[in-house]
């Protein structure tokens, strides 16, 4: 705990450490966004998945320990109503004993396995191997994008970390890659198999990954509102300024004119410049520089400061 109180940053756990190991050998640091546990699939092949009892069955689900204590039979209900997907299930018909499981970080598959198993067993083996991991490995990246996305977007607000530039092209970087995730990363349906959708929904919800890219794309429009009122109060100042000193400078040398100032100049330097044409040059050239000076020195300023913050 001090740990992560001294850092800001979260401890990784021994069995994240160890699987990321390689990674961080090779330079590639990692941060963890989600749950400490890692998300897991099992095939579980029983010879009367029947025998198990409602709470055996939510502690798969929930990748529960054996010595978990057990849930109030209401919810339990409940939460098992929620993670079940019973296609192939009746716990009266010996011919249908195949159950999915889908929890938070879990996704499962019971299945009656005799001595003497039928040939379809081993096709449904292969395409849990298959197409049930590429539905799992998929909704588990988009979870892990939109956490990464989100996570960006909170340390993008916290503009102590930015300068002006850096933090302009973070947010465009979000902008971009939250742009692709949309288009082409984020998958409502994967296959027009009526299984398969509603498996893979169920996958989806358990994650809650429609409330997670809803939370994600709001917290990037406001982070855009908040950068545009930003910048909008910084050029109200800078408005600010020149209404303060341009303008009436301006108007200064509208009303007092040549009289003033371009005739006493050109009277002091007819002596050394008697070109009338070049002298004027002079004059105006004198007029610009300061001015030219004084606009790169407030820009410059104005840098120093937004980095200083």
């Amino acid at each position: 705990m001090q740990s992560a109180l001294d850092t800001m940053e979260p401890k990784l756990f021994r069995h994240w450490r160890d699987l990321l190991g390689p990674l961080a050998k090779a330079g590639i640091s990692a941060r963890p966004l989600g749950d400490y546990r890692i998300p897991v699939m099992a095939f579980l092949g029983l010879e009367d998945p029947a025998g198990l009892e409602p709470d055996e069955w939510l502690a798969l689900s929930e990748a529960d320990s054996a010595q978990f204590e057990r849930y109030a039979p209401a919810f339990r209900d409940k939460a098992l109503a929620e993670a079940t997907y019973d296609r192939w299930w009746d716990k009266e018909d010996a011919k249908r004993r195949h159950r999915y499981l889908t929890g938070p970080m879990t996704y499962l598959t019971v299945i009656a396995a005799p001595a003497d198993r039928p040939a379809w067993f081993e096709r449904t083996r292969t395409s849990w191997r298959r197409q049930h991991y590429q539905m799992f490995l998929l909704a588990h990246y988009q979870r892990a994008a939109l956490l990464d996305m989100q996570d960006r977007i909170a340390r993008a607000a916290d503009n102590t970390r930015w300068d002006n530039t850096a933090l302009l092209s973070e947010i465009e970087s979000i902008q971009h890659r939250m742009a692709v995730f949309s288009s082409s990363r984020s998958f409502q349906e994967i296959s027009p198999q009526v299984q398969c959708q509603e498996l893979y929904s169920r996958l989806r919800s358990r994650l809650s990954l429609d409330a997670l890219y809803s939370g994600v794309t709001d917290d990037n429009a406001l982070l855009g509102n908040w950068l545009m009122a930003r910048e909008e109060q910084r050029s109200a100042k800078r408005w600010e300024l020149i209404n303060l000193w341009v303008i009436p400078i301006g108007l200064a040398f509208s009303f007092l004119g040549a009289n003033v100032f371009i005739q006493p100049l050109q009277c002091l330097l007819k002596k050394w410049v008697p070109d009338v044409f070049l002298r004027d040059g002079m004059i105006s050239l004198g007029f610009l520089l300061p001015a030219l000076l004084g606009a790169r020195l407030y820009h410059w300023h104005l840098r120093k400061k937004q980095k200083g913050r």
